[in-house]
């Protein structure tokens, strides 16, 4: 991600391009340079860079770089979902241990409906079935 100094001096025509720290660490390592000052490390980066070969920066479309945060952010949502179904196993297997039998997808809109209406077995047991049956129906009209 380009700073807003970056899309500045890119604005106004200057050529920038990345240099990777790790790299220049290394580098800098590589010359003998066992300190860390800003003297060594401006040297360091100015050989790096006399050696060429560097893709120069470029302005991002604004719209790639959306879709690249929302897939970054996607992922994100991914993984936590995946933690609140364990966690919610985990829970359901203490509570209602029998619940996984009667619903292979803990995560399916009927299951989290029941468990919303009905938090536990024993007001799961006095709901009867009729209403169960209106529950589900409601939260899965095609199941």
């Amino acid at each position: 991600m380009l700073s807003n100094l970056s899309y500045f001096l890119m604005g106004i025509g200057y050529n920038l391009v990345e240099v990777n720290p790790f790299r220049a660490g290394q580098f800098r390592k590589a010359q003998g340079n066992k300190a860390k000052t800003d003297r060594i490390d401006a040297r360091t980066i100015a050989a790096i860079l006399s050696l060429g070969g560097h893709k120069p920066l470029s302005i991002q479309d604004p719209i790639l770089d959306n879709l690249k945060e929302l897939s970054r952010f996607r992922v994100a949502l991914v993984g936590e979902r995946a933690m609140m179904k364990i966690h919610l196993r985990e829970a359901l297997s203490v509570i209602f241990p029998e619940f996984e039998k009667v619903f292979r997808q803990l995560d399916s809109a009927g299951s989290l409906a029941l468990l919303a209406a009905y938090p536990d077995p024993e007001h799961i047991i006095a709901a009867g079935e009729e209403t169960l049956g209106q529950t589900l129906a409601l939260a899965s009209p095609g199941g």
